[in-house]
């Protein structure tokens, strides 16, 4: 077993789980304004339907199909952005979920224990961390995936607001309980490049 290149790969995975953290949060917010849009636009096809049904002028019925077809369009290209989103969010997802089935087979390991490895998992919160992550990315996946899902079976404007509750569920950089273990993370990966520029500048 290659224990250097395991070390090497343990040193590189909190700058990794750092910049996947980030981007993680980047994307749930910029789906919530995919989301809000797309119930908003929805709320506006509902409306012209039921004006349709009152309306006795085919002028205006006219009006209101075509101004429908738009927004069919908007909520098309709204869908399509989501399910970027949640296509990003599994390729994140699943690095993080094969990192720590690695970490954990590596701590585990009685010959690896012999190296020492784990002077190299981050203050020895690694597993922890990776642990955490991928619940956490797990059950948000899945709850979006599960928006994903509905979004062409949307039938009242009640129903597309849940869709919007279910994804602004998921902002999960809010809590106090991701904050913190970020902050764990950020400090070694930070105090390891600070200490990598140190010994740049004596060279």
């Amino acid at each position: 077993m290659n224990t250097d290149r395991i070390a090497r790969e343990l040193k590189k995975i909190p700058l990794v789980l750092q910049k996947d953290a980030l981007h993680w949060n980047k994307i749930i917010l910029e789906g919530v304004d995919y989301i809000q849009s797309y119930a908003n636009i929805c709320a506006k096809i509902f409306k012209r339907e039921f004006n349709v049904k009152k309306s006795n002028s085919l002028r205006k019925i006219g009006q209101i199909k075509r101004q429908t077809l738009r927004n069919i369009r908007q909520i098309n290209k709204r869908r399509k952005e989501l399910k970027e989103s949640v296509r990003l969010l599994n390729i994140i997802q699943s690095r993080t979920q094969v990192m720590y089935e690695r970490v954990r087979y590596w701590s585990n390991d009685e010959l690896l224990q012999e190296y020492d490895l784990e002077s190299s998992l981050a203050a020895g919160n690694m597993l922890e961390l990776l642990r955490f992550l991928t619940e956490r990315y797990n059950l948000e996946w899945e709850a979006l995936e599960m928006v994903i899902r509905h979004l062409k079976n949307v039938a009242s404007i009640d129903e597309a607001k849940m869709l919007v509750q279910i994804w602004l569920n998921s902002t999960h950089a809010e809590g106090q309980e991701f904050l913190s273990m970020l902050a764990e993370l950020f400090q070694p990966t930070e105090q390891h490049q600070d200490a990598s520029q140190q010994d740049a500048e004596y060279d």
